[in-house]
């Protein structure tokens, strides 16, 4: 079984790159691969609450966030930095994820197989 580690850096309905990356990683997931995720910069923003993708003529993928558990995706990291510029904590986000500073990110990086950032 390969680990993948998939990056998000941007914001929600920025574009389509989100929503792929988390059909991939759910598909993945499917295929009993482990999976983790990473948001960066305006990525975080995605594990916001309250979010509408209708009301800008986008496909609101936001619900699943919420359930990446069924699908074995348990490992969700967010970097320290990015909460900060937002001025956002881990209570403020939709999943259970864990911040780590950039020095970790590195660190983590190098424990999967394959690193996409989407």
């Amino acid at each position: 079984m390969k680990k993948y580690l998939l990056i998000f850096q941007q914001g929600p309905f920025a574009d389509y790159s989100s929503v792929e990356g988390l059909e991939l990683a759910l598909a993945l997931s499917s295929f009993e691969q482990a999976v983790s995720l990473l948001f960066i910069g305006a990525g975080v923003l995605q594990l916001l609450p309250n979010k509408n993708g209708a009301e800008i003529a986008k496909k609101d993928y936001t619900k699943v966030l919420d359930g990446l558990e069924l699908f074995d995706i348990k490992q969700i990291f967010v970097a320290q930095d990015a909460l900060q510029h937002y001025n956002l904590n881990l209570d403020n986000l939709i999943s259970t994820a864990q911040a780590i500073s950039n020095a970790e990110i590195a660190a983590l990086t190098s424990q999967y197989d394959i690193v996409l950032t989407v």
